[in-house]
């Protein structure tokens, strides 16, 4: 189960090292920092999470809390974009699938669906 466990954990990091740059250049960023910067993100997490292997609820609980606030931040965003160029006037900006996301976040939070 280790080896197996730390295989895919090897072979996840390669990946990410390898695609975030070639992402973040998309975005303007120079490949060398941003390579850098993957390699010790990726590292320090990696350090982190064997040294709290022996509590896994914590690390299990500190994650679902992160998560659950990227999901609302994301959801929220999905809602607030095409809203605000609609109301900006700039109809011609929002495309159909943004509005299908919009809706859906929005029926999201009127229900309170459950994460």
């Amino acid at each position: 189960t280790d080896i197996l466990g730390g295989a895919t954990t090897f072979v996840a990091m390669a990946y990410i090292i390898v695609v975030n740059p070639a992402i973040l250049k998309a975005a303007g960023l120079p490949v060398g920092a941003s390579t850098v910067a993957t390699i010790v993100v990726a590292a320090v997490g990696s350090i982190l999470m064997g040294l709290y292997e022996l509590v896994p609820a914590f690390a299990t609980i500190t994650m679902m809390v992160f998560t659950y606030n990227i999901a609302n931040g994301l959801t929220a965003g999905l809602v607030l974009y095409p809203l605000m160029k609609l109301l900006a006037g700039r109809r011609c900006e929002v495309s159909g699938g943004s509005i299908v996301l919009a809706a859906l976040c929005a029926v999201y939070y009127v229900f309170g669906l459950p994460h």
